[in-house]
């Protein structure tokens, strides 16, 4: 956890050298979003969430303002919507997102299966990572989030398929075993899911 936060330095050093840099920005907020996530502990010297979130924002803005595309401009936005006071926004940018898709683009969605799933749209994610898994069967976090995403839709079956299909091909991931976990504990299976744990 602390190594991400050293890296700041580093990428604070490339965007001053290049402020078109957005790659840059993107990762300097990720450190902010672990925090808040609560995956990670603050900094030396500390940190409180209204801080972490006024940084997050800016770089995520900055990362957009940065971007020299539209496309890249489309999936920043809607990353950035992850961590906005309102998700008004998230609708029309998600239909934009599945027509740029359906016309063959692929995007490095970090943040958005929480999004999609929490307003609706798991269903929608889970399509979308199936047409980007075609092209690139080997991305390990996408299927993981695939699955995770059947897994919130209920979707059991595929849930199944997906893990099964994960393990045998790219491997076991703590995505992947979080899905597994999800279900049993869904389906009333704590016991499958202890099993599961005490495998690792």
């Amino acid at each position: 956890s602390g190594k991400l936060w050293a890296v700041l330095e580093y990428l604070d050093k490339a965007t001053t050298l290049d402020p078109g840099y957005f790659t840059a920005e993107i990762e300097s907020a990720d450190p902010y979003t672990h925090y808040l996530m609560g995956h990670i502990p603050p900094p030396e010297g500390g940190l409180d969430d209204a801080q972490a979130l006024v940084r997050l924002r800016a770089h995520f803005d900055r990362a957009f303002d940065a971007a020299r595309d539209a496309d890249t401009r489309l999936w920043i936005d809607l990353e950035r919507q992850v961590f906005a006071e309102r998700w008004d926004r998230v609708p029309g940018l998600m239909a934009q997102m599945r027509q740029r898709i359906a016309e063959g683009k692929q995007f490095n969605m970090i943040w958005l299966s929480g999004l999609m799933s929490a307003t609706g749209h798991a269903k929608d994610y889970l399509d979308m990572v199936d047409a980007g898994a075609q092209r690139n069967p080997l991305d390990r976090e996408q299927r993981g989030k695939a699955a995770l995403a059947a897994e919130a839709i209920g979707d059991y079956a595929r849930t199944e398929q997906l893990i099964r299909d994960s393990i045998a091909q790219v491997g076991r991931t703590g995505l992947i075993t979080k899905a597994e976990l999800l279900m049993e504990l869904d389906r009333g299976r704590p016991d499958r899911a202890l099993a599961i744990g005490l495998a690792l």
